[in-house]
């Protein structure tokens, strides 16, 4: 795998780890405020999906998408498909960096044996 093919793939990755926090971010602030309001659960989806947070998440995974297309027209599928097991690496470092949340040492053995597979996938 070249540079270039390997920077498109981690942006592809951290894009849509960056869009998973947003998205946490978003369903939070909606389910508190639908929370105060002792709402139903149609009216917590609402207020979700009407957060600006939770729309630029999804567009954000859109964004994703499309990046991961161009990716596939140059790519083999069995090279690029492993890379997307990265956003679980990415994803739970931004929930604890930005998030606050606990990352027990399970989690980062996990983490590990995802780099070394990918490592190893992507390695010709």
């Amino acid at each position: 795998m070249g540079l270039t093919n390997l920077l498109i793939m981690i942006g592809i990755v951290m894009l849509t780890s960056v869009a998973q926090v947003v998205m946490k971010l978003g369903t939070t602030g909606a389910r508190l405020a639908t929370q105060a309001a002792d709402t139903g659960l149609i009216q917590r989806f609402v207020a979700m999906l009407a957060s600006p947070l939770v729309l630029l998440g999804l567009g954000l995974y859109l964004l994703a998408a499309i990046v991961y297309l161009r990716a596939l027209s140059e790519m083999d599928l069995s090279q690029v498909y492993p890379f997307v097991a990265l956003s679980y690496v990415f994803t739970m470092a931004a929930g604890f960096i930005w998030l606050g949340e606990t990352v027990h040492l399970t989690r980062v053995a996990g983490a590990v044996l995802i780099l070394g597979g990918v490592a190893l996938i992507s390695w010709r």
